[in-house]
């Protein structure tokens, strides 16, 4: 799911602070523990890990839609430190883990903390990648999300309208994400 469609999912006055609001069962469905149970294995092969890792990554994706945030969380700080270990901090693959580890943050309610790993995120990805790549496009968007989940809505427009300035030149003007970015932006102008 891309950076909007979570921000338009996450529009419902029931999302700030969410926590783990959604409803779920007590306890883990018995094929999730089997699965996490095996992603967890700690294989002695570094590139091993390193193919488990986008695995792993869907996995506290899937952990976040059910509600299951602190799962999620630890599963991700897993994957984040393997990746920084194994290919180093500044490795785009360890940025996007450091992005979902944010999400997770900030859907367990820990906005402080996924503003922070955010803005880091962003200030890697343009130093890296450039400040013309599809991926810090979408790492602005995630902070412009963590802001207006703190609250911070003027901060959260003036981030989105940035990325909608710049999507058509980056994604193109018919890319779906565009059309996207600027929905996104027209919902933060309407809470204010």
């Amino acid at each position: 799911m891309s950076v909007i469609e979570r921000f338009m999912a996450q529009s419902s006055p029931t999302h700030r602070g969410a926590g783990d609001h959604r409803r779920r069962p007590e306890t883990l469905p018995p094929w999730i523990v089997e699965t996490l149970n095996t992603l967890n294995w700690s294989p002695s092969s570094d590139s091993f890990s390193i193919e488990l890792g986008p695995t792993r990554l869907r996995c506290g994706s899937l952990l976040r839609k059910v509600g299951f945030n602190s799962q999620a969380i630890q599963l991700d700080e897993r994957v984040t430190a393997g990746y920084e270990r194994i290919l180093g901090t500044d490795h785009p693959d360890t940025l996007t883990a450091r992005a979902n580890l944010a999400t997770s943050y900030r859907s367990a309610g820990r906005t402080n903390d996924a503003i922070a790993l955010e803005e880091q995120v962003v200030t890697d990805r343009e130093h890296i990648l450039g400040t013309n790549h599809p991926d810090t496009l979408t790492a602005r968007g995630n902070l412009a999300t963590s802001y207006w989940s703190a609250g911070r809505t003027n901060d959260a427009i003036e981030l989105m309208e940035q990325v909608v300035a710049s999507a058509p030149d980056v994604l193109g003007a018919d890319h779906p994400h565009t059309a996207l970015f600027l929905q996104a932006l027209e919902h933060l102008r309407n809470e204010t």
